[in-house]
């Protein structure tokens, strides 16, 4: 008993010592960004990207939206071309709710350019290619051909933020996911993707404004409808939110399974955003504020947070082992010593008794 006891005492001893040095540290320079000491952005309101010059998105019949897919869908295997890119967002705006077959986007007029540019009118130069690719065939049923092209352009959405490889890797859950959504099988047969030729789409997305603009806009949409939410958020929206911010998913979560108030573990003013609905917020779009604006909540990224990320995620799988198994293979826990990592995950259990202390909701 009294080296149990012992060792209780090194084990609070090493916490107490580190959360008054390393910890701390963390914690204030998170903290004290978030009260505005530094220069990093802390508000990103609905209407950011709307006056940028974007890709002009409308709906099309089947027909033309099936001849689309069939020339631009090729080029995850052969390489895009600066037009072959921005078509896919005139493709993913024209997907359709499996329920109901209705548009799933519609732009209202504030989102609307005159300055917006055509897809045709960008370059066609195609900068990688392995082979070409012929354009696939045809089907007999127009409406769900059109309706695959649409599907696979929007799961290449996520390629603003996922890795090349991620994405080939991800191609047969996102082929065969299909069927989840549509009860049948995808109708189409896309050639496979390749690293190099996904490389080409990532690097038009990443370096051309117009690109993110036009993703702004189809985010935008998505923020003032439920319909396909459980579709969009396969495809893309799980992908494209709160990226790099480990911290505010794990923490949403943790607050979640505790029932407790969010105040509890309130990340300063991303806990504000979240409950705000004014006419600048109400469709949430600082969800997607880091692919647009790289300084937004700049302190919560988990490269500037891991020792705190790393806590709220012990305390999280501690309470929800099953549903978290992988929480702590995040990348930027790698370099969190074994002995470090024992203390933290002592700070997360205390965490999670003292939350259970709290008033509940």
């Amino acid at each position: 008993m009294a080296g149990t006891e012992s060792r209780t005492d090194d084990v609070q001893r090493m916490i107490d010592e580190y959360l008054s040095q390393d910890f701390s540290t963390e914690i204030d320079d998170i903290f004290l960004n978030v009260l505005g000491r530094h220069a990093e952005t802390f508000d990103f309101q609905d209407n950011q990207l709307l006056n940028e010059k974007a890709i002009v998105m409308n709906h099309q019949e089947d027909r033309r939206i099936s001849a689309l897919g069939r020339s631009v869908i090729p080029m995850i295997a052969s390489g895009f071309s600066q037009q072959g890119a921005a078509a896919i967002f005139v493709l993913a705006y024209n997907l359709k709710d499996p329920s109901n077959g209705q548009y799933i986007f519609d732009l209202p007029p504030e989102a609307i350019n005159t300055g917006d540019v055509s897809y045709i009118e960008l370059p066609a130069q195609v900068l990688y290619s392995a082979r070409a690719h012929e354009p696939l065939p045809a089907i007999s049923n127009v409406g769900e051909e059109a309706g695959a092209y649409c599907y696979l352009a929007a799961s290449l959405l996520r390629m603003f933020i996922k890795s090349e490889e991620d994405y080939v890797r991800a191609f047969n859950q996102i082929t065969t996911g299909y069927a989840k959504f549509f009860g049948k099988p995808m109708p189409i047969s896309p050639p496979r993707p390749s690293v190099d030729a996904i490389r080409t789409l990532s690097h038009f997305f990443t370096n051309k404004v117009i690109y993110k603009a036009s993703l702004f806009r189809i985010l935008y949409c998505s923020g003032n409808t439920k319909r396909a939410a459980g579709m969009r958020r396969f495809l893309y929206e799980n992908y494209l939110e709160n990226t790099g911010m480990h911290a505010v998913s794990i923490f949403a979560k943790l607050c979640a399974k505790l029932n407790c108030r969010a105040a509890v573990l309130a990340l300063g003013t991303m806990t504000e955003l979240e409950t705000r609905d004014d006419e600048n917020h109400s469709r949430k779009m600082w969800r997607f504020g880091r692919i647009f604006d790289e300084n937004f909540m700049a302190p919560l990224r988990t490269k500037a947070c891991p020792a705190f990320t790393y806590i709220l995620a012990s305390a999280l799988k501690q309470e929800d082992p099953q549903s978290n198994q992988n929480i702590l293979n995040i990348v930027h826990f790698a370099d969190i010593s074994a002995e470090r990592k024992r203390v933290l995950d002592a700070v997360g259990k205390a965490l999670v008794t003292e939350i259970r202390k709290m008033p509940m909701q």
